[in-house]
């Protein structure tokens, strides 16, 4: 048999293993001088350690550790040494950029303030129509759910509880089968 491994000499001393490997490991620690001692060192050194006192941990340890992870929070003379750096390199890529064409100052600013302006009327554009969609959306919504409770409200007065019910239940169980046929055609890429 080839020698024992460190794992098998701590799973033996646990006795953690099934009984036929801790008998054949005891045979084979029996005939080879260089295992028993391994076991021996192994064996003097779990009992150094079960009898050591148990550790405490301070009642502060977490706030300690946490501490030395997560440092003071960023000065506010750094961001905007880190705001001054970055704005000086646009600055200076710019006037490299500038200084390799053959354009005017005055045309390139020109150029720029058109693009800016023509950016910006796009984006309040975009800001007013998406406004626009979402008050057209609640009020759809509102309307929608006025509709459902004028129709519950008529249907209670008019059809039994049970009826009821079973209504309800026929209305979620076929909202759910289109919402999940709808979407099962969406992800498989077919169109509707």
């Amino acid at each position: 048999m080839n020698c024992v491994t460190l794992e098998q000499i701590y799973l033996y001393l646990e006795k953690e293993l099934p009984p036929e490997e801790m008998d054949r490991i005891h045979t084979h620690i029996s005939s080879c001088q260089k295992c028993r001692a391994a076991v021996a060192e192994r064996k003097v050194f779990m009992e150094a350690v079960k009898s050591l006192p148990p550790l405490q941990v301070p009642p502060d340890f977490t706030r300690q550790v946490m501490a030395r992870v997560f440092t003071a929070k960023s000065s506010v003379r750094l961001w905007i040494a880190g705001l001054a750096t970055g704005f000086s390199l646009v600055i200076a890529i710019f006037l490299a950029t500038f200084l390799q064409s053959n354009f005017s100052l005055s045309g390139t600013f020109i150029h720029l303030n058109r693009s800016l302006w023509a950016f910006i009327s796009n984006l309040s554009v975009f800001f007013v129509k998406t406004i626009k969609i979402i008050s057209l959306v609640f009020d759809l919504l509102l309307r929608l759910s006025g509709y459902i409770y004028t129709t519950l409200a008529s249907m209670t007065s008019a059809v039994g509880i049970e009826i009821q019910v079973i209504l309800i239940t026929l209305t979620i169980l076929m909202s759910l089968t289109a919402y999940f046929g709808l979407r099962r055609k969406i992800w498989a890429g077919e169109k509707t």
